[in-house]
Protein backbone atom coordinates (compact mmCIF):
# COMPACT_ATOMS: atom_id res chain seq x y z
CA UNK A 1 0.00 0.00 0.00
CA UNK A 2 1.38 3.16 -1.14
CA UNK A 3 2.73 6.21 1.71
CA UNK A 4 -0.43 8.45 0.42
CA UNK A 5 -2.88 5.56 1.02
CA UNK A 6 -1.96 5.11 4.66
CA UNK A 7 -2.18 8.63 5.19
CA UNK A 8 -5.78 8.71 3.88
CA UNK A 9 -6.26 6.13 6.35
CA UNK A 10 -4.67 7.31 9.14
CA UNK A 11 -6.72 10.86 8.38
CA UNK A 12 -10.46 8.80 8.32
CA UNK A 13 -9.46 7.69 11.11
CA UNK A 14 -8.35 10.74 13.17
CA UNK A 15 -11.86 11.91 11.46
CA UNK A 16 -14.17 9.44 12.83
CA UNK A 17 -12.33 9.99 16.19
CA UNK A 18 -13.71 13.79 16.02
CA UNK A 19 -17.20 12.63 15.38
CA UNK A 20 -17.04 10.06 18.22
CA UNK A 21 -16.98 6.89 16.91
CA UNK A 22 -14.33 5.21 18.69
CA UNK A 23 -14.51 1.72 17.20
CA UNK A 24 -13.99 2.83 13.99
CA UNK A 25 -11.13 5.28 14.82
CA UNK A 26 -9.18 2.25 16.29
CA UNK A 27 -10.05 -0.18 13.06
CA UNK A 28 -8.61 2.46 11.19
CA UNK A 29 -5.77 2.92 13.30
CA UNK A 30 -4.69 -0.60 13.63
CA UNK A 31 -5.23 -0.78 9.74
CA UNK A 32 -2.75 2.26 9.05
CA UNK A 33 -0.14 1.15 11.49
CA UNK A 34 0.08 -2.09 9.94
CA UNK A 35 0.65 -0.90 6.67
CA UNK A 36 3.58 1.32 8.84
CA UNK A 37 4.59 1.05 12.12
CA UNK A 38 6.35 3.49 12.28
CA UNK A 39 3.70 6.20 11.42
CA UNK A 40 3.89 9.20 14.00
CA UNK A 41 -0.09 9.98 13.53
CA UNK A 42 -1.19 6.32 13.47
CA UNK A 43 0.31 5.62 16.61
CA UNK A 44 -1.00 8.74 18.17
CA UNK A 45 -4.39 7.35 16.94
CA UNK A 46 -4.23 4.32 18.18
CA UNK A 47 -2.52 5.25 21.78
CA UNK A 48 -5.72 7.13 22.25
CA UNK A 49 -8.45 4.07 21.01
CA UNK A 50 -6.25 1.94 23.13
CA UNK A 51 -6.70 3.86 25.85
CA UNK A 52 -10.50 4.25 25.84
CA UNK A 53 -10.55 0.22 25.49
CA UNK A 54 -8.73 -0.66 28.40
CA UNK A 55 -5.60 -1.92 26.57
CA UNK A 56 -3.11 0.46 28.79
CA UNK A 57 0.05 -1.48 27.69
CA UNK A 58 -0.42 -1.33 23.81
CA UNK A 59 -0.67 2.63 24.72
CA UNK A 60 2.08 2.66 26.59
CA UNK A 61 4.37 0.73 23.59
CA UNK A 62 2.96 3.27 20.98
CA UNK A 63 3.64 5.75 23.05
CA UNK A 64 7.44 4.39 23.13
CA UNK A 65 7.55 3.93 19.82
CA UNK A 66 6.69 7.82 18.77
CA UNK A 67 9.71 10.12 18.12
CA UNK A 68 11.05 13.10 20.35
CA UNK A 69 10.68 15.33 17.67
CA UNK A 70 6.98 14.56 16.51
CA UNK A 71 5.05 17.37 17.39
CA UNK A 72 2.28 15.79 18.72
CA UNK A 73 3.94 14.66 21.55
CA UNK A 74 3.32 17.95 23.43
CA UNK A 75 -0.60 17.26 23.57
CA UNK A 76 -1.89 17.78 26.67
CA UNK A 77 -4.53 14.80 26.02
CA UNK A 78 -1.83 12.62 25.14
CA UNK A 79 -0.04 13.06 28.20
CA UNK A 80 -2.67 12.79 30.26
CA UNK A 81 -3.58 9.27 28.06
CA UNK A 82 -0.51 8.22 29.50
CA UNK A 83 -0.56 9.11 32.91
CA UNK A 84 -3.54 7.82 33.42
CA UNK A 85 -2.42 4.35 31.51
CA UNK A 86 0.16 4.36 34.07
CA UNK A 87 -2.50 4.21 37.10
CA UNK A 88 -4.92 2.02 36.15
CA UNK A 89 -2.05 -0.49 35.62
CA UNK A 90 -1.06 0.31 39.27
CA UNK A 91 2.35 1.25 37.76
CA UNK A 92 2.28 4.21 40.08
CA UNK A 93 6.22 4.43 40.81
CA UNK A 94 6.81 5.23 36.54
CA UNK A 95 3.61 7.87 36.77
CA UNK A 96 5.60 9.49 39.78
CA UNK A 97 8.07 9.73 37.10
CA UNK A 98 6.31 10.42 33.95
CA UNK A 99 4.73 13.28 35.98
CA UNK A 100 8.15 14.79 37.12
CA UNK A 101 9.13 14.21 33.40
CA UNK A 102 6.43 16.45 31.93
CA UNK A 103 6.00 18.95 34.46
CA UNK A 104 3.26 18.52 36.44
CA UNK A 105 2.51 20.61 39.24
CA UNK A 106 3.50 20.20 42.36
CA UNK A 107 0.58 18.76 44.17
CA UNK A 108 -0.14 16.41 41.54
CA UNK A 109 3.24 14.98 42.44
CA UNK A 110 2.91 14.66 45.76
CA UNK A 111 -0.60 12.62 45.47
CA UNK A 112 0.93 10.21 42.79
CA UNK A 113 3.91 9.89 45.17
CA UNK A 114 1.64 9.21 47.74
CA UNK A 115 -0.14 6.25 46.14
CA UNK A 116 3.13 4.79 45.51
CA UNK A 117 3.94 4.53 49.22
CA UNK A 118 0.54 2.93 50.01
CA UNK A 119 -1.10 1.17 46.78
CA UNK A 120 -4.54 0.12 46.72
CA UNK A 121 -5.46 -3.54 47.77
CA UNK A 122 -8.33 -5.34 47.12
CA UNK A 123 -8.68 -8.45 48.07
CA UNK A 124 -12.24 -10.56 47.32
CA UNK A 125 -12.82 -14.49 46.71
CA UNK A 126 -14.94 -15.49 44.08
CA UNK A 127 -18.09 -13.34 44.39
CA UNK A 128 -20.14 -11.19 46.51
CA UNK A 129 -23.73 -10.16 46.47
CA UNK A 130 -24.21 -6.53 48.04
CA UNK A 131 -28.10 -5.86 48.69
CA UNK A 132 -29.30 -2.18 48.17
CA UNK A 133 -29.90 -0.66 51.69
CA UNK A 134 -33.51 0.76 52.04
CA UNK A 135 -31.89 3.32 54.76
CA UNK A 136 -31.51 5.68 52.06
CA UNK A 137 -32.57 9.35 52.12
CA UNK A 138 -32.76 9.82 48.11
CA UNK A 139 -34.63 6.55 47.65
CA UNK A 140 -34.89 5.23 44.65
CA UNK A 141 -32.57 8.24 43.09
CA UNK A 142 -29.58 7.18 43.91
CA UNK A 143 -29.27 3.27 45.20
CA UNK A 144 -26.86 2.91 48.31
CA UNK A 145 -25.08 -0.22 50.26
CA UNK A 146 -24.00 -0.86 54.00
CA UNK A 147 -20.85 -0.69 54.03
CA UNK A 148 -17.79 0.07 56.90
CA UNK A 149 -15.36 2.48 56.26
CA UNK A 150 -12.16 2.96 58.45
CA UNK A 151 -13.82 0.45 60.80
CA UNK A 152 -17.53 2.50 60.70
CA UNK A 153 -20.74 1.15 59.57
CA UNK A 154 -22.61 3.49 57.01
CA UNK A 155 -24.66 3.98 53.61
CA UNK A 156 -22.43 4.92 51.04
CA UNK A 157 -24.45 5.54 47.78
CA UNK A 158 -23.12 4.63 44.27
CA UNK A 159 -22.22 7.14 41.35
CA UNK A 160 -20.34 5.57 38.53
CA UNK A 161 -19.80 9.81 37.71
CA UNK A 162 -17.02 9.66 40.84
CA UNK A 163 -14.00 8.18 40.86
CA UNK A 164 -13.32 6.15 44.16
CA UNK A 165 -14.73 7.47 46.97
CA UNK A 166 -16.39 11.03 47.20
CA UNK A 167 -17.10 12.65 50.33
CA UNK A 168 -17.60 16.44 52.26
CA UNK A 169 -14.26 17.09 53.84
CA UNK A 170 -16.23 17.25 57.20
CA UNK A 171 -17.05 13.91 56.25
CA UNK A 172 -13.87 12.82 55.85
CA UNK A 173 -12.88 14.40 59.13
CA UNK A 174 -15.30 12.73 60.86
CA UNK A 175 -13.77 9.35 59.46
CA UNK A 176 -10.78 9.79 60.21
CA UNK A 177 -9.54 10.26 57.17
CA UNK A 178 -6.29 12.74 56.06
CA UNK A 179 -6.56 15.07 53.29
CA UNK A 180 -4.49 17.36 51.36
CA UNK A 181 -5.34 20.40 48.56
CA UNK A 182 -5.66 18.85 45.16
CA UNK A 183 -7.03 21.94 43.36
CA UNK A 184 -10.33 22.27 41.63
CA UNK A 185 -12.86 20.09 40.14
CA UNK A 186 -16.49 19.40 38.50
CA UNK A 187 -19.48 17.87 41.12
CA UNK A 188 -23.21 18.41 40.90
CA UNK A 189 -22.89 20.78 37.67
CA UNK A 190 -20.12 23.30 39.56
CA UNK A 191 -16.74 24.02 40.17
CA UNK A 192 -15.56 22.97 43.25
CA UNK A 193 -12.30 23.43 45.52
CA UNK A 194 -10.55 19.20 45.92
CA UNK A 195 -8.70 17.77 48.86
CA UNK A 196 -7.25 13.94 48.29
CA UNK A 197 -6.18 11.27 50.87
CA UNK A 198 -6.54 7.62 51.49
CA UNK A 199 -8.84 5.70 53.68
CA UNK A 200 -7.03 2.79 55.18
CA UNK A 201 -10.01 0.47 55.35
CA UNK A 202 -13.22 -0.02 53.02
CA UNK A 203 -15.44 -3.21 53.12
CA UNK A 204 -18.33 -3.81 50.67
CA UNK A 205 -20.00 -7.48 51.02
CA UNK A 206 -17.36 -9.57 50.98
CA UNK A 207 -14.69 -7.16 49.75
CA UNK A 208 -11.97 -6.15 51.42
CA UNK A 209 -10.11 -3.16 50.42
CA UNK A 210 -7.32 -0.88 51.97
CA UNK A 211 -5.46 2.21 51.01
CA UNK A 212 -8.44 3.66 48.48
CA UNK A 213 -8.34 7.09 47.26
CA UNK A 214 -10.97 9.61 48.69
CA UNK A 215 -11.54 12.88 47.21
CA UNK A 216 -13.34 15.78 49.12
CA UNK A 217 -15.96 18.44 47.61
CA UNK A 218 -16.92 21.83 49.00
CA UNK A 219 -20.49 21.10 46.86
CA UNK A 220 -21.77 18.87 48.60
CA UNK A 221 -23.45 20.89 51.36
CA UNK A 222 -26.65 20.55 53.40
CA UNK A 223 -28.10 17.30 53.57
CA UNK A 224 -25.90 15.88 50.91
CA UNK A 225 -23.05 17.03 53.25
CA UNK A 226 -23.47 13.36 54.93
CA UNK A 227 -22.98 11.51 51.84
CA UNK A 228 -20.30 8.93 51.33
CA UNK A 229 -20.21 8.58 47.06
CA UNK A 230 -18.66 5.23 46.41
CA UNK A 231 -17.20 5.70 42.07
CA UNK A 232 -15.95 3.74 39.18
CA UNK A 233 -13.14 2.83 40.14
CA UNK A 234 -14.30 1.21 43.22
CA UNK A 235 -16.56 -1.28 41.26
CA UNK A 236 -13.71 -1.73 37.97
CA UNK A 237 -11.58 -3.78 40.15
CA UNK A 238 -14.84 -6.67 39.20
CA UNK A 239 -16.79 -7.99 37.08
CA UNK A 240 -19.90 -5.90 38.15
CA UNK A 241 -23.90 -6.29 37.75
CA UNK A 242 -25.95 -3.28 39.33
CA UNK A 243 -28.97 -5.68 39.53
CA UNK A 244 -32.23 -3.20 39.58
CA UNK A 245 -34.71 -6.09 39.10
CA UNK A 246 -33.40 -7.28 42.64
CA UNK A 247 -32.13 -4.28 44.11
CA UNK A 248 -28.17 -5.40 44.62
CA UNK A 249 -24.73 -5.35 43.30
CA UNK A 250 -22.76 -8.29 42.21
CA UNK A 251 -19.26 -8.47 42.23
CA UNK A 252 -16.77 -10.82 41.21
CA UNK A 253 -13.01 -11.08 41.52
CA UNK A 254 -11.63 -10.28 37.82
CA UNK A 255 -9.08 -12.23 38.46
CA UNK A 256 -10.81 -15.82 39.36
CA UNK A 257 -11.58 -17.34 35.70
CA UNK A 258 -14.16 -19.67 37.60
CA UNK A 259 -16.22 -17.38 39.22
CA UNK A 260 -16.30 -15.08 36.31
CA UNK A 261 -17.64 -17.89 33.86
CA UNK A 262 -20.40 -18.66 36.80
CA UNK A 263 -20.77 -14.75 36.68
CA UNK A 264 -21.33 -14.19 33.27
CA UNK A 265 -23.92 -17.77 33.09
CA UNK A 266 -26.07 -16.28 35.23
CA UNK A 267 -26.66 -12.94 34.55
CA UNK A 268 -25.64 -12.29 30.96
CA UNK A 269 -26.99 -14.86 29.36
CA UNK A 270 -29.44 -13.13 27.36
CA UNK A 271 -28.45 -9.49 27.45
CA UNK A 272 -27.96 -7.05 24.90
CA UNK A 273 -24.39 -5.62 24.56
CA UNK A 274 -22.34 -3.32 23.40
CA UNK A 275 -18.69 -1.53 23.93
CA UNK A 276 -17.90 0.54 26.30
CA UNK A 277 -15.07 3.40 26.65
CA UNK A 278 -12.92 4.59 29.41
CA UNK A 279 -11.73 7.98 30.11
CA UNK A 280 -9.45 9.39 33.02
CA UNK A 281 -10.47 6.93 36.10
CA UNK A 282 -14.39 7.44 35.75
CA UNK A 283 -15.57 8.36 32.47
CA UNK A 284 -17.82 5.85 31.33
CA UNK A 285 -18.49 6.97 27.90
CA UNK A 286 -20.73 4.30 25.21
CA UNK A 287 -22.26 5.03 21.60
CA UNK A 288 -26.23 5.73 21.62
CA UNK A 289 -29.05 7.47 19.64
CA UNK A 290 -31.14 10.58 21.25
CA UNK A 291 -34.21 10.99 18.99
CA UNK A 292 -32.55 10.80 15.30
CA UNK A 293 -29.27 11.49 16.32
CA UNK A 294 -26.28 9.14 16.85
CA UNK A 295 -24.55 10.32 20.13
CA UNK A 296 -21.51 9.57 22.85
CA UNK A 297 -22.85 8.91 26.47
CA UNK A 298 -21.37 9.30 29.66
CA UNK A 299 -22.93 7.09 32.01
CA UNK A 300 -23.13 8.98 35.26
CA UNK A 301 -25.79 7.61 37.63
CA UNK A 302 -25.18 10.13 39.68
CA UNK A 303 -27.96 12.72 38.80
CA UNK A 304 -30.20 13.54 41.64
CA UNK A 305 -33.47 15.61 40.48
CA UNK A 306 -36.99 15.59 39.60
CA UNK A 307 -38.46 16.91 36.47
CA UNK A 308 -42.09 19.26 36.14
CA UNK A 309 -43.55 15.76 36.61
CA UNK A 310 -42.30 14.40 39.06
CA UNK A 311 -40.10 11.75 37.08
CA UNK A 312 -36.63 11.16 37.24
CA UNK A 313 -35.12 12.57 34.08
CA UNK A 314 -32.98 10.05 31.92
CA UNK A 315 -29.82 12.09 31.91
CA UNK A 316 -28.41 15.88 31.10
CA UNK A 317 -28.42 17.58 27.73
CA UNK A 318 -26.66 20.71 26.94
CA UNK A 319 -28.36 23.92 26.24
CA UNK A 320 -26.60 24.45 22.75
CA UNK A 321 -28.09 21.38 20.98
CA UNK A 322 -31.59 21.74 21.78
CA UNK A 323 -32.56 23.99 18.80
CA UNK A 324 -29.80 22.18 16.48
CA UNK A 325 -31.62 18.65 17.90
CA UNK A 326 -35.33 20.32 17.86
CA UNK A 327 -36.17 19.58 21.22
CA UNK A 328 -37.97 22.00 23.31
CA UNK A 329 -37.54 22.52 26.95
CA UNK A 330 -39.82 23.91 30.34
CA UNK A 331 -38.36 24.66 33.50
CA UNK A 332 -35.27 23.36 32.88
CA UNK A 333 -36.28 19.80 31.00
CA UNK A 334 -36.59 18.30 27.71
CA UNK A 335 -40.11 16.39 27.20
CA UNK A 336 -40.09 12.70 26.30
CA UNK A 337 -37.65 11.71 23.99
CA UNK A 338 -36.74 8.35 22.29
CA UNK A 339 -33.00 6.76 23.87
CA UNK A 340 -30.95 3.93 22.62
CA UNK A 341 -27.83 3.47 24.38
CA UNK A 342 -26.06 0.38 22.12
CA UNK A 343 -29.27 -2.05 20.82
CA UNK A 344 -31.59 -1.12 24.12
CA UNK A 345 -34.46 1.26 23.07
CA UNK A 346 -36.92 2.86 25.34
CA UNK A 347 -39.06 6.48 25.62
CA UNK A 348 -37.76 8.63 28.84
CA UNK A 349 -39.41 11.37 30.13
CA UNK A 350 -37.27 13.84 30.52
CA UNK A 351 -33.48 15.07 30.24
CA UNK A 352 -31.92 18.15 32.33
CA UNK A 353 -30.95 20.50 30.17
CA UNK A 354 -27.23 21.53 31.16
CA UNK A 355 -26.40 25.50 30.49
CA UNK A 356 -22.94 23.96 29.53
CA UNK A 357 -20.58 21.08 28.99
CA UNK A 358 -18.52 20.94 32.25
CA UNK A 359 -20.20 17.75 33.38
CA UNK A 360 -19.07 16.18 29.65
CA UNK A 361 -15.33 16.16 29.71
CA UNK A 362 -12.98 15.70 26.46
CA UNK A 363 -10.24 13.91 25.58
CA UNK A 364 -8.89 16.16 22.41
CA UNK A 365 -11.68 16.70 20.73
CA UNK A 366 -13.37 13.57 21.30
CA UNK A 367 -16.32 13.39 24.16
CA UNK A 368 -19.75 12.80 24.58
CA UNK A 369 -22.88 15.20 23.40
CA UNK A 370 -24.92 13.95 27.09
CA UNK A 371 -24.98 12.41 30.67
CA UNK A 372 -27.28 9.38 30.56
CA UNK A 373 -28.05 8.41 34.13
CA UNK A 374 -29.44 6.10 36.53
CA UNK A 375 -33.05 7.81 35.39
CA UNK A 376 -32.52 5.28 32.30
CA UNK A 377 -30.31 2.44 33.90
CA UNK A 378 -32.71 1.54 36.39
CA UNK A 379 -34.94 0.07 34.42
CA UNK A 380 -32.14 -2.71 33.17
CA UNK A 381 -30.14 -4.87 34.89
CA UNK A 382 -26.65 -3.84 33.61
CA UNK A 383 -23.02 -5.00 33.77
CA UNK A 384 -19.75 -4.00 33.11
CA UNK A 385 -17.24 -5.99 31.86
CA UNK A 386 -13.72 -4.31 32.65
CA UNK A 387 -12.01 -7.11 30.58
CA UNK A 388 -13.66 -6.81 27.50
CA UNK A 389 -14.94 -3.25 28.10
CA UNK A 390 -17.99 -4.45 26.63
CA UNK A 391 -22.09 -3.22 28.63
CA UNK A 392 -24.47 -5.98 28.92
CA UNK A 393 -28.06 -4.48 29.10
CA UNK A 394 -31.54 -6.87 30.12
CA UNK A 395 -34.72 -4.88 30.85
CA UNK A 396 -36.28 -5.69 34.22
CA UNK A 397 -39.24 -7.28 34.60
CA UNK A 398 -42.63 -5.51 34.03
Amino acid sequence: MSHFNTIAIQDSGWTAMERNDIAEASRLADQATSQNTEDQRALHLRILTSYLSGQFEQALTDYGQLASDYPGRNDESLHETILNAYLHLERYSDAVVFAQTMGLPETERLWLEEQARNPQIVQLDGTTIVPFSADNFLGTLMPAVEVELNGVPLVAHIDTGGSFITMAAARAEELGIETRQAGTGVANNQSTALRRGLANTLVLGDARFANVPVTTVESLTGQLESLVILGTRILSNFLMTWDNERERLILTDRRNETARQRHRADYLGDAESTNFYLHADHYIWANGMVGQHEVLMFLDTGLVTLDPHGKQPAGGIPASVLDVWALGSTEGFTGSVSVSLGPVRRDVSSFSVFSDRRNLPRLGNTGPDVLLSHGFLKHYVWTLDFDDYRLYLRPTSP
